[in-house]
């Protein structure tokens, strides 16, 4: 996990519990669901965003916007493998894809871009689902999560990642996060921009409640696209 998403996101994922559970997955899902995932394969193009949907799988979430500026409507969709012996004590362990289609000027729809690494399944049982939506304003993608663990750490929050189509495919341009300690009640709040570099954080003790922010500016990097990116946010 690169320290540049903050301590708070750490706290979630660097803990002992990582390994208890990947034993309990071994066992409980049997095949890695993410290696269904990468098996698949999603048609270039389609005359419909439903013919985008393999066998055995659904729509779980839908949204459409512009997204390339062209005053048509653009589709957003998380696709979910409905394999019921991935249905484990109430869970719903299928892999999941997130894709995007650009509406053509024909009427049907083109496959810009997709991720199968990008949306976690919901196979961890001692944290909440990990997903917690798409959405597209301002042309702007949007994949937000959502952190809430039973075990092993007493943070909770919400974090959402911004892309923007640029250069032949979808950049990720921004990070925003905000976590709070469950025990201490300390918060903290991290927004980076990828663009300029800039990243700033908020903390807030729960005694004084006094709030503390800091600002960085670091070199830009290449803006890296949504099929590099893995896991490493959730």
């Amino acid at each position: 996990m690169p320290q540049v998403q903050g301590e708070s996101i750490s706290f979630v994922r660097h803990t002992m519990i990582r390994a208890i559970v990947a034993l309990l997955l071994l066992t409980a899902f049997g095949a890695n669901s993410a290696d269904i995932a990468l098996a698949l394969r999603l048609p270039a193009s389609a005359n419909s965003v439903e013919k985008f949907v393999p066998s055995g799988w659904e729509i779980e979430s839908k949204v459409s916007g512009d997204l390339n500026h062209d005053g048509k409507a653009d589709t957003a969709i998380v696709l979910r493998k409905m394999d019921q012996t991935l249905f484990i004590d109430g869970r719903n362990g299928n892999p999941r894809i997130l894709a995007v289609m650009f509406s053509s000027p024909a009427g049907h729809y083109d496959l810009i871009s997709h991720s199968k690494t990008l949306i976690p399944a919901d196979d961890d049982p001692l944290m909440e689902d990990r997903f917690s939506g798409i959405d597209i304003r301002k042309g702007n993608l949007y994949v937000a999560y959502h952190y809430w663990a039973s075990a092993g750490s007493w943070y909770t929050g919400n974090a959402t990642l911004t892309f923007r189509f640029q250069e032949e495919c979808f950049r990720l341009i921004g990070y925003d996060a905000n976590f709070m300690h469950r025990a201490s009640l300390d918060e903290s709040n991290t927004s980076i921009n990828y663009v300029t570099g800039k990243e700033i954080r908020t903390t807030a003790g729960n005694e004084d409640r006094r709030r503390r922010t800091s600002v960085k500016s670091n070199d830009p990097k290449p803006l890296r696209c949504m099929r590099e990116i893995g896991n490493e946010f959730w």
